[in-house]
């Protein structure tokens, strides 16, 4: 007991169970005045890190929506009807209903997997509409709160190795929360907006952590009761807003063995309740893969997000990331050259120099931590220790045998930074007590800190100015990587978005791509695209025709095929063009509006109506296709002028309405 009351930095650990021990009430008594003036700086600390939080992040506030927000936000029709949200009733035809109206299987996977998050969009939509804005006031709110968590959970933590509970003890977290709060690596899951999946998991994951601290530490019987039985409801909240939230299970039992000196037996008995949540996640994703694919096997759950424009064995994914896993540490250290769309290199075997140094490294991390906590110094070696399992064990979601479409991505560092921010209180701390004669180092020590939260600060402004659209991260992701196929083609896309006021510059960033990367369909795909949106349609027809000898089914290439047919006055080929696409996807949108047009104005009005009601299972008709389908008459196939002639002049302006980047 009495080693836990001496924190210093240099004292010896004979015995792991003593120093974790519970230090006796006379230990953690303070003066009436030292708890008061702890409390107060408690809330000052508080105010400073959402301060910060908001100060840095509302100058992003009106950015625009970029990338992946218009296919799982804005453009996601799941959102649009609360009724979304009932699918567990019926989840099967759920399911097979996203397929038929076409809705990308990612997309209704990304919406089974996670309602909370998905819940919370939809009440931004109810509040606020389309405005951006409004979510991403509530993204620096998740932010502000995950770094008040932080402090919260480290103050517990750090408290019960302090022979004092003075405000002075707060100095360690308050530095890692604020550092967390400013961190450059967090933009993404914040300014980001569809990135919410990341921080509100991380939310409810940091709430379980701190509940379950408070809830064994409050000396209330009926409190403490109050915030173990809320431990439960935030670990399914976590996993519900993002699979990350699977792995809180194990850090709340490791957070209760390693830094309160649980038995190991007496830790499973107190973390039963989160522990039986662990087949959860697991249990989804295999019902899911089933009802999507009809395979529901082990194999089939580990690629089911396996559907990049590259697709990678797990081994090989596996094997990348232990490389990945240090980027991600190198960069929470030294955030430097950060990359929207880095291109990380793939490692193929275990003999590659680059994973064998990866592996050793992380193998030296986790020894010094485990000798930090059995050998070094109390409280802090043990919050130490645990800081680093934390981060690896958390990035075990996106970095292991489960392929994502990418190898590395800034927000799924958001989590696992979490432990690195542990490691640096606990450092910090030590520094403190060792220096604790020492008026000067203290004093360094506070404005070293200082101007890192500043100069991290200050990074984070900036960087969040090349998330303001699609322009401006592309441009910044070809600044630093030139060869980047992919980055090329993202520029290309938003400038079209932006209104393809140049198009000389989309198609050189376009053929730039393809010549980067010739196997680089989507790329080709688009360059088809905008070759018939610029008028070059003979070009455009030598690209489609190509890729649909590559790809007969792409429904794409075959609408695009028809558009450019129909350009050059080759009617036939292009109905039969739009009709292969429909027949390859019954309800694909734009070919049936194309051919409800063409038909009417062929005065074939019961193939017109037919046509026209499968695009309307999609969503209502745009005006043209409506005043078409209105003007035609009663009676099937009959002549009438006016349908004729509605039909006619409206023909070429809904085929060119019809065409989607």
């Amino acid at each position: 007991m009495s080693t836990i009351t001496d924190s210093s930095c240099d004292r010896a650990r004979p015995d792991a169970h003593a120093t974790l021990a519970a230090p006796s009430p006379a230990t953690i008594e303070a003066p009436a005045a030292d708890s008061k003036d702890r409390r107060k700086a408690h809330w000052l600390v508080l105010l400073l890190i959402v301060t910060a939080a908001f100060g840095i992040y509302l100058p992003a506030l009106h950015h625009g929506v970029v990338l992946d927000d218009r296919q799982y936000l804005m453009d996601n029709a799941l959102l649009r009807t609360s009724d979304s949200f009932l699918y567990p009733l019926n989840f099967i035809e759920f399911v097979r209903n996203a397929q038929r109206i076409g809705l990308d299987p990612d997309t209704a996977l990304n919406f089974i997997m996670r309602p909370v998050t998905y819940a919370t969009f939809y009440w931004n939509r109810l509040a606020g509409g389309a405005d951006p804005a409004g979510y991403r006031m509530v993204n620096m709110l998740i932010h502000a709160v995950n770094g008040c968590l932080i402090f919260v959970i480290l103050s517990l933590l750090i408290r019960r190795g302090q022979k004092t509970t003075s405000a002075g003890s707060l100095f360690a977290p308050a530095a890692a929360a604020l550092l967390f709060t400013v961190h450059p690596l967090a933009t993404e899951s914040v300014t980001y907006v569809v990135q919410r999946f990341e921080s509100l998991s991380t939310m409810f994951y940091l709430a379980a952590a701190a509940l379950f601290l408070g809830g064994h530490l409050s000396a209330g019987l009926w409190s403490g009761w109050l915030m173990r039985a809320l431990v439960p409801l935030a670990v399914l909240a976590a996993m519900l807003s993002k699979e990350i939230g699977a792995t809180a299970p194990v850090m709340i039992l490791l957070m209760d063995i390693i830094c309160l000196g649980t038995s190991w037996k007496r830790a499973l008995q107190r973390c039963l309740p989160v522990l039986v949540l662990l087949p959860v996640v697991p249990v989804l994703l295999m019902v899911t893969s089933w009802v999507q694919t009809g395979d529901g096997s082990l194999w089939s759950v580990i690629n089911i997000t396996n559907i990049g424009l590259i697709q990678f064995s797990p081994f090989d994914y596996a094997v990348t990331q232990a490389c990945v896993c240090l980027h991600y540490l190198q960069m929470l250290i030294v955030p430097v050259n950060q990359n929207f769309d880095p291109e990380f290199p793939l490692i193929s075997s275990i003999r590659d120099i680059r994973f064998i140094l990866a592996f050793h490294g992380i193998l030296a991390l986790l020894y010094a931590g485990w000798l930090w906590h059995r050998r070094l110094v109390g409280q802090m070696g043990s919050l130490g220790f645990f800081g680093i399992l934390w981060f690896f064990i958390t990035l075990t979601p996106s970095s292991s045998l489960i392929p994502l479409p990418d190898l590395m991505a800034e927000h799924r560092s958001y989590l696992p930074s979490v432990g690195v921010f542990f490691v640096f209180a606990a450092l910090l701390n030590c520094f403190k007590e060792a220096w604790a004669p020492m008026v000067a180092k203290k004093r360094a020590l506070w404005m070293v800190t200082a101007v890192w939260v500043i100069a991290l600060g200050t990074a984070t402004l900036a960087r969040n100015e090349v998330l303001r659209d699609d322009e401006t991260i592309y441009r910044d992701v070809i600044a630093k990587c030139p060869q980047r196929a992919r980055a090329w083609n993202g520029l290309a896309t938003a400038l079209v978005m932006k209104g393809g006021e140049n198009p000389d510059e989309v198609i050189s960033c376009l053929e730039k791509s393809v010549s980067l990367s010739p196997n680089f369909g989507m790329a080709r795909e688009n360059l088809a695209i905008m070759l018939v949106n610029y008028r070059q349609y003979e070009k455009s027809l030598k690209e489609s025709e190509a890729l649909l000898l590559e790809s007969p089914e792409n429904i794409r290439m075959l609408h695009h095929q028809g558009v450019a047919l129909y350009h050059l006055n080759r009617l036939p080929q292009a109905t039969e063009a739009f009709l292969k696409a429909v027949r390859v996807s019954p309800h694909f949108r734009d070919s049936n509006l194309c051919l409800g047009a063409i038909f009417a104005h062929t005065k074939n009005y019961r193939r017109a109506r037919h046509h026209y009601q499968a695009a309307m299972a999609t969503g209502p008709l745009p005006q043209a296709h409506l005043a078409i389908l209105s003007a035609m008459p009663n009676q099937q196939d009959t002549y009438t002028d006016n349908a004729g002639a509605n039909s006619a002049d409206a023909l070429t302006r809904s085929i060119l309405g019809a065409q989607r980047y």
